[in-house]
């Protein structure tokens, strides 16, 4: 085994018992040798994210891209580059990767435009990537984002066909289900939406905003003590809720179920965060007549 190797496996351990500083001493050392220097790079990344030093691992992954035309490590680096949240300098290092040659980039510009609300480029993009990739492993990605961005335009019969076309290839993924659930709502199916957000909550029930979807749901259907469960559910399972919505929901079940000092309650929780929701405000206009 060379020396260098020897080092990698040593800086690897040490990243395991949680001494990232002194990995970090290794690695920074490697910088310096050539063949060792992509490697090097991606582990100080990697450790760099951690603790939201992504400014410093991106200085990395510039200077070595400088120095080498290397397009696995421009995907790579785009990779991490959306994984947080650097959007714009994704699209921007996606410029130095052709398309034609790599068309895995029109996947990752369409995932960059849409995480960017860009849902019109967006479309075009994983539209191309789909046209030039019939056999990827991304294909069903592509497919269900292209059905979120046309749910995001309001399109939702298209929206619906793309969600299928996803569903075909690959139908355990529990944000496939959401996705169907949002666009079923939009469109007032609510026994369909129902069962989709069931079914992602089968596939993914830690997903806590699954349960405020499938009680907003059933508030539509009427099922108000199923509803009030759901949305219960939601509020134990998440730390410190925040959500206006949530509190007007749950407040409009207590008022079904005549339980005017809970519901008012709530209704007063949601106007704490949200002044403006008329929901609230007549929930609680409507309480006080009832209740005296």
């Amino acid at each position: 085994m060379k020396q260098d190797d020897y080092k990698i496996q040593i800086a690897e351990s040490l990243e395991k018992e949680g001494k990232f500083l002194h990995a970090l001493q290794i690695y920074y050392v490697l910088l310096k040798n050539k063949i060792y220097k992509k490697t090097a790079v991606v582990k100080l990344a990697e450790i760099y994210q951690k603790f939201g030093k992504i400014d410093k691992a991106v200085l990395l992954f510039e200077d070595f891209l400088f120095e080498n035309l290397d397009i696995e490590m421009h995907k790579y680096y785009t990779h991490f580059l959306i994984k947080n949240e650097w959007y714009d300098k994704a699209l921007e290092t996606l410029q130095y990767i052709s398309k034609e040659t790599n068309p895995e980039a029109y996947f990752l510009t369409g995932l960059a435009n849409y995480k960017l609300k860009e849902y019109e480029i967006s479309i075009i993009n994983f539209t191309e990537f789909v046209r030039k990739n019939k056999r990827s492993d991304l294909l069903a990605d592509a497919y269900l984002f292209l059905s979120k961005s046309y749910r995001h335009l309001n399109q939702f019969d298209k929206a619906l066909e793309y969600a299928k076309l996803s569903e075909l290839i690959w139908n355990r993924n529990f944000d496939l289900y959401f996705n169907f659930a949002k666009t079923y709502y939009q469109k007032e199916m609510y026994h369909h939406a129902f069962e989709a957000v069931s079914k992602a909550i089968k596939l993914n029930s830690a997903e806590y905003g699954l349960y405020k979807w499938a009680g907003k749901i059933l508030y539509r259907m009427e099922e108000y003590e199923k509803a009030h469960n759901y949305l219960k559910k939601y509020i134990d399972e998440s730390n410190s809720c925040k959500d206006p919505e949530t509190f007007a929901l749950l407040g409009g079940t207590y008022f079904k179920k005549k339980e005017y000092k809970q519901a008012e309650m709530y209704f007063e929780m949601c106007l704490k965060f949200d002044p403006s929701n008329d929901f609230a405000k007549q929930g609680k206009i409507d309480c006080s007549k009832f209740a005296s």
